[in-house]
């Protein structure tokens, strides 16, 4: 009856039928039930806004609105039905705390979104709405990431202060707390919010001094901000603290920094308002005033502070005025405050010098004029040399003595080395009638005289050509003249001046350089063209002491250009050799300059099988610096010949397995070097190659090109009949293993497999083999090609293939290991966990699922004790940190969860025999002890479960869960539909699961047990189970409902019990009464 009368309650509210609801409620409908879709029938009136069915339901006796859906609540108030919420919330069973399927709850939802302020306002005040609570839930600026936040942290977040706003109606509301690491004082500020930030300080208990993290005080914010009305609202109350900042940055100092004016004034007139405060850099306010130029906020200041004071860096007020350029201010300060003017400032000059750098020159004569100016310079330079430095200037030099002119720096130049140098033609104008003859050619530290350094300034060398004295001829440090520099420069101009002037042009540098070979390998063709535009030139004009032409250097540089001039506009030999035989093409060659190869290829005269002094020829000479860019150039000319050999190549004792000293030859040159694969083809043509040879280190050839990953070059090797696949270097690594941990795994290894000498079970020192490598590296590919190779031997060693798949949760490399014929899944590690153990200590369902198939899914788990190891660094740091914490337990047992979860115990139950044991657990406890469903109806979907099976305290799968989870309905169903569960087990203590659940308070799991040892007719062991747990729960007034077994009718009623009742009312005993 019960059952039909449910039925026509959910047909009932689905039609919208209230006298049916009505009707079915009456005869006896179950008020919670659900239907297909997991909706009571409250779900189902409130979805449809049947505020009339609500209530006639919220009415019955033993509605239960905790069991309808969690979001219940969150999806009425987003319909805005605010006359349902209101219903809800006064249902004594509704908790508005609920935890969505997310996380979440109700509140956090509507503060998370806009509009929903009058939903919110329903729950302000509400004796069960914890309105400071917080939920774990995905933060708003990093998915990834799960945060705890409360209903206020989610409004201020998410800027909906009309939510705020409701919240701070609630009395019991936390404003103080940390919302993220700022204050909602701190909030509301930075958010300009006036009003509430007015509201917020009228509260009693506001904290007005928290500290946000790095960020300060909430005065801070508003002052950060620059809103006038918060810091007047601030500075109105009584011994606020507005010297509280972050970072050594106070409010004031902040204003500064903030470029706030007006607001740096207003403070500076706070009584109580620090002015002598500092930032990190040991700045006064003062000094930020002077360095932005405030002068009125400045001369406010200087009634307090010290114009003298000086940073961390050494600086005044005044330099740093100086040096920003507000020159008014930093004069005003030096002729006022007397501030001193000779500070030197961080460009390391003084504010004279820097005035003359800059070519100021009427702040150079109004700091003339203090009365105390330092004409010292830095590096020993004069403020006339460092005023050279700047922009063009002039200034009488009237008063300019003879030492001045003679004054040399701390580079050797004099001042008019310097004009000389920055191009300042009025000042060597000026100075001209001062030189002394012979000071016109003098050197400075590094051999230059003036027109050295004047090359780049074509007005300043006609003066300075203009004077007789001047010596084209004399040379620098580097042997070089003025027309070298003028050539290295590219100065065409200055090169005709210099040419017209007598230079010579067969001057030759320390290093054999002309000036011709200089603009050559500067690339500067008008001056190139410019020289050879003179008359006829002796040949060593056009050569170097070795022999090289402009060809030549052109070539070695790189300039196309350059050489194309010179082969079309000059007689100049292409194929023209230096002294030891080399052409413009081995120079481009030898030099990698692709460019150049390219462009003499095509010349129509050019010879590609020239050779030089040894006879090598350009290809020869770039297989020596292996440039395989060029080489594919060079082989793409049909001339070129690749069998050409040089002197010593030609000879018959020639030795191709010759080692260099690091003992490798030229095939281990190539391999180890990523090697063109032409080359290595050209060495294994030689019949006497060594293809077995190995480096220092015991590796191959082989097995170097499998590291380089280069699989054009192993192929190679492999078809070469000398080379041995298994070849293992000191390490005992062959190039299989090489392979099969590389990212070039997917290329090299089946070339290797192909091979059929290939030894697939070839371990290194490290006892690893190649499975194991691709296993390491997560590469399932890999992993299937081996274990498709015919003689492929899994492997028993306690750190396998297997173990190492399933520690890293790789359920796509477990699969194909355990269906492998030679792997033994019951191996144990090192640790002595076998990869049963650990895939079921970690609850991964899909690992549970493979390995079941090789598997005893009966056997007892055990963890093996570790003796501790004293040397153990880590953990005897974990146990100094924490001596009694888990983490350092679980580290000596290598982080066994299955040990910590069966030890726990439950609070409500003071017999820990349940709990306390601790060995003998089978997969299928452990995953009750987890409340793992999902690991449950795996485990006991496999055909060989045994839903009996016992640990050393005799407890089944069954007690378990009667003890720890008496409320996992599903898994005790789930086990209780395994007809070949005996419910009737008792352990060592005598106890069933029936006396466990009762023990342990669950009225619903014990009527359920009692359900099926009456459905499962075990009548020598009912009676008395069944009087003790009656007695148990009438004895302990536990039993409010409880669900008593008719057996005629074999159906179900509840009975509502207390202390003062009996069961029939006859004042007999009441166990009795149950057991009838």
């Amino acid at each position: 009856m019960a059952d039909a009368a449910t039925a026509e309650l959910l047909r009932a509210i689905a039609a919208g039928s209230l006298p049916r609801v009505r009707a079915a409620l009456a005869a006896g409908a179950d008020v919670n039930a659900r239907d297909e879709d997991d909706a009571t029938p409250l779900d189902m009136a409130c979805e449809n806004d049947r505020s009339d069915m609500v209530t006639c339901l919220l009415m019955h006796p033993r509605i239960d609105v905790a069991k309808a859906r969690a979001s219940l609540l969150v999806e009425v108030c987003r319909r805005g039905a605010g006359a349902l919420v209101a219903q809800l919330l006064a249902h004594p069973t509704t908790d508005p705390m609920t935890r969505l399927e997310y996380g979440s709850n109700v509140l956090v939802e509507l503060c998370s979104a806009g509009g929903t302020s009058a939903m919110l306002s329903r729950f302000m005040g509400h004796p069960r709405v914890d309105i400071n609570a917080s939920v774990d839930v995905r933060s708003l600026y990093n998915a990834e990431c799960v945060e705890a936040v409360t209903p206020l942290r989610r409004a201020v977040e998410g800027h909906f202060w009309d939510n705020v706003a409701v919240l701070l109606q609630d009395p019991r509301l936390d404003v103080n707390a940390m919302l993220g690491n700022r204050t909602l004082l701190y909030h509301a500020c930075v958010a300009d919010k006036v009003d509430l930030v007015s509201d917020l300080l009228r509260r009693p208990g506001i904290d007005r001094s928290a500290m946000a993290a790095s960020q300060g005080t909430a005065f801070a914010a508003a002052v950060r901000a620059g809103n006038t009305l918060l810091i007047e609202l601030f500075l109105s109350l009584p011994h606020d603290d507005v010297n509280s900042g972050s970072h050594g940055k106070t409010p004031l100092v902040l204003a500064m920094q903030r470029e706030h004016p007006n607001i740096a004034q207003r403070l500076v007139l706070e009584p109580h308002v620090d002015r002598h405060a500092t930032d990190k850099n040991g700045n006064t306010v003062l000094h930020l005033a002077c360095v932005k130029g405030w002068a009125t906020l400045a001369e406010t200041l200087l009634m307090s502070l010290d114009v003298h004071q000086r940073n961390h860096n050494g600086l005044t007020p005044a330099s740093m005025a100086f040096q920003a350029r507000h020159f008014d201010l930093a004069l005003h300060l030096y002729r006022k405050y007397k501030a001193d003017a000779n500070v030197v400032m961080g460009t390391g000059m003084t504010p004279l010098q820097w005035a003359c750098h800059d070519g100021r020159y009427e702040v150079i004569q109004a700091l003339l004029a203090l009365p105390l100016h330092d004409r010292a310079a830095q590096d020993n330079n004069s403020a006339l040399m460092l005023a050279c430095r700047g922009p063009p200037f002039s200034m009488p030099f009237r008063d300019i003595s003879d030492n001045e002119v003679a004054h040399r720096n701390s580079l050797g130049h004099t001042l008019v080395h310097v004009a000389c140098a920055y191009g300042q033609v009025s000042v060597v104008a000026a100075l001209l009638p001062y030189i002394k003859q012979g000071s016109i050619n003098a050197r400075d530290n590094d051999g230059n005289t003036p027109l050295h350094l004047a090359v780049n300034h074509e007005a300043v060398v006609t003066q300075l050509l203009a004077v007789p004295e001047v010596d084209l001829k004399r040379t620098n440090k580097l042997g070089r003249t003025v027309l070298h520099v003028a050539c290295a420069s590219g100065q065409g101009s200055v090169v005709a001046l210099l040419l017209r002037a007598g230079a010579t042009i067969q001057a030759v540098d320390r290093e054999g350089n002309t000036p011709l070979m200089l603009a050559c390998t500067h690339n500067h063709v008008a001056v190139v063209m410019q020289l050879l535009s003179q008359p006829p030139l002796a040949d060593e004009t056009l050569k170097m002491q070795d022999g090289r032409s402009a060809l030549h250097v052109a070539a070695r540089a790189g300039h196309v250009r350059l050489l194309r001039w010179l082969l079309e506009s000059t007689t100049t030999d292409v194929n023209g050799c230096s002294a030891t035989g080399t052409t413009a093409l081995m120079e481009a060659v030898d030099h990698r300059k692709p460019g150049v190869v390219t462009y003499l290829l095509r010349h129509s005269a050019v010879h590609v099988n020239a050779t030089d002094s040894d006879g090598n020829t350009a290809l020869m000479r770039l297989c020596m610096r292996a440039d395989y860019d060029i080489l594919e150039i060079l082989l793409s000319h049909p001339a070129i010949d690749i069998n050409r050999r040089n002197h010593l190549l030609s000879s018959p004792e020639i030795d191709v397995n010759y080692r260099d000293a690091s003992g490798l030859t030229a095939l281990l040159q190539v391999c180890l070097n990523q090697g063109n694969v032409k080359i290595v083809q050209l060495l294994l043509e030689k019949p006497e190659i060594d293809t077995s040879v190995r480096d220092k280190h015991g590796n191959s050839a082989l097995l170097l090109a499998t590291r380089q990953g280069n699989p054009g070059i192993v192929q190679a090797l492999l078809a070469h009949g000398g080379c041995d696949v298994n070849a293992a270097n000191d390490s005992g690594t062959t190039a299989l293993h090489a392979a099969s941990g590389s990212k070039h795994a997917g290329r090299l290894v089946p070339l290797l497999l192909g091979v059929d000498r290939i030894d697939v079970n070839a371990m290194n020192k490290k006892r690893q083999t190649p499975l194991m490598l691709a296993c390491l590296a997560g590469d399932v590919h890999v992993a299937s090609l081996l274990l498709d190779h015919p003689r492929m031997a899994v492997g028993t060693t306690p750190n396998g293939p297997l173990p190492i798949a399933v520690r890293l949760n790789n359920i796509s490399l477990v699969t194909p290991l355990v269906q492998h014929p030679t792997t033994n899944a019951e191996i144990a590690d090192e640790a002595g966990l076998t990869p049963w153990l650990r895939a079921v200590n970690s609850q991964n369902v899909s690992l549970v699922q493979a390995l079941a198939a090789r598997i005893d899914v009966n056997k007892a788990l055990v963890v093996p004790d570790r003796p501790r190891d004293d040397n153990d660094s880590t953990l005897a740091w974990m146990e100094a940190m924490e001596p009694d914490s888990l983490a350092a337990a679980n580290l000596r047992y290598m982080n066994p969860k299955v040990e910590w979860v069966a030890s726990t115990n439950r609070h409500e139950c003071t017999d820990a025999t349940v709990a306390s044991c601790k060995t003998g657990k089978t997969a299928l406890m452990v995953a009750c002890l987890y409340s793992n469903e999902a690991m449950v109806e795996c485990l006991l979907s496999q055909p060989t479960i045994n839903v009996n099976a016992v640990d050393d305290d005799g407890n089944t799968a069954l007690m378990h869960v009667a003890f720890l989870h008496p409320t996992a309905e599903r898994i005790w169903h789930r086990l209780c539909q395994n007809t070949r569960l005996d419910v009737t087990m008792t352990n060592t203590q005598g106890e069933t699961a029936i006396e466990i659940a009762g023990r342990c308070g669950s009225g619903i799991a014990t009527a359920y047990l009692l359900q099926q040892l009456l459905s499962r007719r075990h009548p020598s062991v009912l009676p008395e189970i069944v009087e003790a747990v009656a007695a148990f729960f009438v004895d302990h007034g536990r039993l409010e409902r409880a669900a008593v077994y008719d057996s005629d009718e074999n159906d179900w009623s509840e009975l509502e019990l207390d202390d003062a009742d009996d069961l029939d009312g006859d004042d007999d005993d009441d166990a009795q009464d149950l057991i009838e």
